[in-house]
């Protein structure tokens, strides 16, 4: 019997499924404010002089203990599926899982926050300096990538390990659903190898967008949140590296890669075209670390910004 599969509908079908999985999982109160801190008062500076926040590659991150934990867990939980599962498109897409989510590494892009503006422990932890962004949710412009062709989306972290375990078998079974539901047949010929692929690109971001929100239950109280961005998905039947050299353009590649998250408010009619504003709302620094350096070195790149309304005093 000839290989049959609904491209679009087989897309669809899983991002819904895993999506809806996603929103369940980091369902719950939302702050309206982010807040980021840094120990660097150059942050802060760079922030206000390129107008914008960066949201770091996942694959160059020191830390990769949980998108590691996460993808072992995918990759024995599509063994004990593989044992039970006789469809060969669904048994190849699950073995190509752990390449693509190393793979696709490359393409998810975060930036952290937490939703505590004077956290004792970030404080300690994380810096010296804290600017505080309008949430997503926020009836103000929130920050985002300007380019349509880009997924771009705030979650909370989860730490409790029984529900990530929970949400990734809960995926994989909702993948092999879908399968089910838009193929038929066997996967041979030609574009047997190009078809699995390119389902198991889409499962493997889908998963990373997931992985992104978990770590380990000892950083609970960091009470943390993320802005994730990556390119869009593929039906099976688009060239992925298409995409793929689409969503690139975002990507700066020093000193680290990146992409930059502005504040893009609506233009209205005849309004000029006026360079991003300064993307936080406020800024604040450690009051038992005061650094009058830092301070003014903030202070002087908020006013020749045009930001003086976000300069702030020296504290005693």
């Amino acid at each position: 019997m000839g290989f049959s599969v609904s491209n679009m509908s087989l897309t669809l079908d899983i991002a819904e499924a895993l999506r809806a999985i996603q929103i369940q999982l980091f369902s719950g109160p939302a702050p309206q404010l982010l807040h980021h801190y840094t120990k660097s008062p150059a942050v802060v500076e760079s922030v206000v002089r390129n107008r914008c926040l960066w949201a770091t590659c996942i694959a160059d991150q020191s830390d990769q203990a949980e998108i590691s934990h996460t993808s072992r867990m995918v990759e024995i939980l599509a063994e004990k599926f593989e044992r039970n599962e006789n469809a060969d498109f669904s048994v190849s897409v699950l073995k190509r899982l752990p390449f693509f989510m190393e793979e696709r590494k490359q393409w998810i892009f975060i930036a952290c926050f937490c939703d505590d503006d004077n956290s004792r422990l970030h404080w300690h932890q994380y810096g010296d300096y804290r600017m505080t962004f309008p949430a997503q949710w926020n009836s103000m412009p929130s920050l985002g990538l300007s380019d349509s062709r880009a997924e771009c989306w705030c979650q909370r972290v989860v730490y409790d390990e029984h529900k990530q375990e929970k949400a990734i078998e809960d995926a994989l079974q909702s993948v092999l659903r879908a399968v089910s539901r838009n193929t038929r047949g066997r996967n041979e010929g030609p574009w047997a190898q190009a078809m699995t692929d390119n389902c198991a690109r889409n499962v493997a971001q889908l998963l990373l967008g997931i992985a992104v929100g978990f770590k380990h239950n000892s950083f609970r109280e960091e009470k943390e949140w993320r802005i994730v961005c990556a390119p869009p998905l593929g039906t099976n039947s688009s060239a992925p590296g298409w995409i793929d050299e689409n969503f690139a353009v975002n990507i700066k590649n020093s000193p680290r890669r990146h992409v930059q998250l502005r504040v893009h408010s609506e233009r209205h009619l005849f309004e000029p075209l006026l360079i991003p504003s300064v993307p936080f709302l406020e800024w604040a620094c450690n009051t038992n670390r005061l650094n009058r350096d830092g301070i003014e070195r903030i202070n002087e790149a908020l006013m020749s910004n045009h930001r003086n309304d976000l300069v702030r005093a020296f504290e005693a």
